[in-house]
């Protein structure tokens, strides 16, 4: 039941992950690329939540072996991949909705065919800089989120709670 609460609530971080990035870029026509690594982070943190919600009672927090720990962490990389991946299908469709042929013009058709996705400009900024432009893709993103959200889950489902 553990897994299944970790992956419903991981739902509902995927879906406010993909919202905030999508008002994020009906308001602002650039913004930093933090937004949607945060968004994309989001289902992460939900199925940890939702996963030590039920999984304290069932025995299953912390982990009680390292082959739940990895089942863990393949879960919320998959996770967090996805996420990222709708949260940057939401600001390049807002922002290039009009440079896309008719026919290319679809959410759907773009989950579909992610090498048709374009890029976007973000914004990158360090303390004490002036803040530049450049366009990222969704790979980078992606695999960002994938890689932290594996490696986050599988180490935070050994650690004992202090409760």
């Amino acid at each position: 039941m553990a897994w299944v609460a970790g992956l419903c609530v991981s739902v509902v971080g995927i879906l406010i992950g993909s919202l905030v990035s999508l008002l994020a870029a009906q308001n602002w026509p650039s913004f930093d690329n933090r937004i949607l690594i945060i968004a994309g982070l989001l289902p992460l943190f939900s199925f940890i939540f939702g996963f030590w919600l039920v999984g304290k009672g069932e025995g299953l927090w912390p982990a009680p072996n390292v082959g739940v720990r990895f089942g863990i962490g393949a879960i919320c990389a998959l996770l967090c991949g996805i996420g990222m991946y709708l949260s940057f299908l939401m600001v390049t469709y807002t922002w290039n909705r009009d440079a896309l042929p008719p026919e290319k013009q679809s959410i759907v058709y773009m989950i579909f065919h992610p090498a048709e996705v374009p890029a976007v400009r973000v914004q990158s900024s360090r303390a004490g800089q002036r803040a530049t432009e450049r366009d990222e893709t969704w790979h980078v993103l992606t695999i960002i989120c994938f890689g932290v959200g594996g490696f986050a889950g599988f180490m935070w489902s050994g650690r004992r709670s202090s409760s």
